[in-house]
């Protein structure tokens, strides 16, 4: 029932508590989102509304484009440095 809400809050705090790999923080952003997706999916089941379910689905391919796009720059920062942390940013 608050998998949703664990999911979005323990991700939450892998992000914020995360100083090390920028990998780690694009994977908490992207857990955030799907918890997030979960809990707008089970209003909209509960409400009986549809518009939450096509809402979700529009955050779905938002993050399959910010997961790309985030990917493509974490190798791009990663063949100009070396390394993939987030202490030299």
């Amino acid at each position: 029932m608050f998998m949703g809400t664990i999911m979005l809050v323990l991700s939450f705090l892998g992000f914020v508590f995360n100083r090390r790999n920028m990998m780690l923080a694009f994977m908490c952003l992207e857990t955030m989102l799907t918890g997030m997706n979960l809990m707008l999916l089970r209003n909209s089941v509960l409400f009986d509304d549809i518009s939450g379910s096509l809402f979700a689905m529009v955050i779905m391919i938002l993050a399959g484009v910010e997961s790309a796009m985030g990917l493509s720059l974490l190798v791009s920062y990663y063949r100009l440095r070396g390394v993939i942390n987030s202490y030299g940013m």
